[in-house]
């Protein structure tokens, strides 16, 4: 998944709610997934299936 925008950057309109579909992919029981930050303001969630 792409197109994440670290907290920090957040316009101040988001600050403080949750980034449900950032918190879906991070805490999926059935996947490993990790967030890369790719610049300063650019991140990506990379996630694989975890095996039964």
């Amino acid at each position: 998944m792409d197109d994440f925008i670290p907290e920090e950057y957040w316009p101040e309109e988001w600050r403080g709610k949750p980034d449900l579909i950032r918190e879906y992919w991070l805490n999926h029981p059935k996947l490993a997934a990790t967030e890369v930050l790719l610049t300063p303001r650019d991140a990506v969630i990379i996630a694989s299936k975890l095996l039964p």
